[in-house]
């Protein structure tokens, strides 16, 4: 099944649209904010690298994948079920009946587009990609400045925040 959910599959529909949210929530959610030893020693699930080592262009990648999924999101056909197609290599594999796929309709669904709740839930979610991805790279510091102390900030007032 993952052979044929990543091998063929087209790029419309509600199992694509799932899919590429899944894919984003994995990329982000799978891996620790910061270096941790103790976390990186027990946890072998997560992904290696950690969200402050992205890179601007890697943040600026996933806004634009969160902005795609919006554009697929509001397509008329964002819905409909469509599921892969067979690949030949795998053995037993049926050929797909054409009558089974339903056509792509790539029109922009105008209630959906115009709809507060969707728009704003969208753009609170961009805002807060925006905010994890500005608070990664100052991370670093604020860390320093907690367990070391800092000019800037007092030890004495760092203490309140442990």
């Amino acid at each position: 099944m993952i052979n044929r959910l990543i091998g063929k599959q087209y790029d419309f529909g509600r199992l694509y649209n799932y899919s590429n949210l899944a894919n984003m929530v994995g990329r982000i959610c799978g891996r620790h904010a910061y270096h941790n030893q103790k976390q990186d020693e027990e946890d072998e699930y997560q992904l290696q690298d950690h969200l402050i080592d992205f890179s601007h262009e890697k943040w600026e990648k996933v806004i634009k994948q969160f902005e795609a999924s919006r554009n697929n999101l509001i397509r008329r056909d964002a819905a409909v079920t469509v599921l892969p197609t067979e690949i030949e290599e795998i053995s037993g594999a049926d050929e797909e009946d054409e009558d089974l796929i339903p056509s792509s309709n790539d029109e922009i669904n105008p209630e959906l587009e115009s709809s507060g709740v969707f728009n704003e839930s969208f753009s609170q979610m961009k805002d807060w990609i925006k905010f994890h991805a500005c608070l990664s790279y100052i991370q670093p510091q604020f860390d320093n400045a907690i367990q070391n102390g800092t000019d800037v900030m007092p030890r004495k007032s760092i203490n309140n925040f442990k």
